[in-house]
């Protein structure tokens, strides 16, 4: 028989676009650092509202990456 090991998994990064989006407009044109040593691109919930993102891959680890975003008023 295995032997099981009781624990919770770690929290999941949850992040909260809209809130993100908001605070971009505020201050458009600046850049700011909204996914740091993220695993996967999931970039859609930013470009949806309207972000610029760009991705920087991080030299400790190919597979993940900084996300950054900036809102560029019309």
């Amino acid at each position: 028989m295995s032997e099981l090991q009781w624990k919770r998994p770690p929290s999941r990064g949850v992040y909260d676009w809209d809130d993100i989006a908001e605070q971009l407009k505020a201050n458009p044109g600046k850049w700011a650092l909204v996914a740091p040593s993220y695993s996967s691109n999931k970039v859609t919930g930013a470009t949806s509202r309207g972000l610029v993102v760009r991705t920087q891959r991080l030299g400790t680890s190919p597979a993940r990456y900084d996300v950054y975003a900036r809102y560029e008023a019309a």
